[in-house]
């Protein structure tokens, strides 16, 4: 974890990238095929898809670093796209994980995700100024298991981490989120 890593412009001018295009984020539909579904039972989320270089270098430099002072050593050789999330006033991501590191993502259609698994999370959170959005980590990951965001911070966990995000209370909460592949974990 990095708190306040990235300069309060930068955060701003990735929220401003989306140009206010947000869509309904899905979630997994559980099959090996890479189908989604709304559902908002689950999630209840907006979100822009941004494959600008520069992030890609800020987040890879910060993947490196994690992986290594982590001790994972995970084998990583891509990421997907960014989503920057808007988390309206009773938005909200319930437990979940986002990869289980074992299992190869079946998308031919998909060059970077085909055949791999998502194995290192990243989230940064652009914003301040709203209430709940709190980001947690399912009880026993870390002694303090909540993590209330903070504009420019960076967190990486590996993706098979349980964790959800609690409802935004007052205001709209930002975030930048991906996750990198590599080959599935034997």
């Amino acid at each position: 974890m990095w708190e306040k890593e990235l300069l309060p412009e930068l955060c701003q001018d990735i929220i401003d990238r989306a140009g206010g295009n947000f869509e309904d984020a899905t979630v997994s539909g559980g099959d090996e095929l890479g189908t989604t579904e709304l559902n908002t039972k689950l999630r209840k989320t907006n979100i822009h898809w941004n494959s600008d270089q520069d992030l890609f270098d800020i987040a890879f430099h910060y993947m490196k670093v994690a992986n290594k002072n982590g001790g994972w050593n995970f084998q990583v050789d891509d990421a997907e796209n960014f989503q920057i999330g808007q988390f309206l006033e009773g938005g909200y991501h319930d437990w979940h994980i986002d990869g289980e590191g074992t299992g190869s993502i079946q998308e031919p259609q998909n060059k970077i995700r085909h055949g791999k698994t998502r194995k290192i999370s990243m989230i940064v959170w652009l914003n301040e100024g709203f209430e709940g959005g709190d980001f947690q980590f399912h009880e026993g990951y870390l002694e303090d298991n909540i993590i209330k965001p903070t504009q420019g911070t960076i967190i990486m966990f590996p993706s098979w981490t349980l964790h959800r995000v609690t409802p935004v209370t007052k205001g709209t909460r930002y975030s930048l989120v991906s996750w990198f592949l590599g080959k599935p974990i034997q």
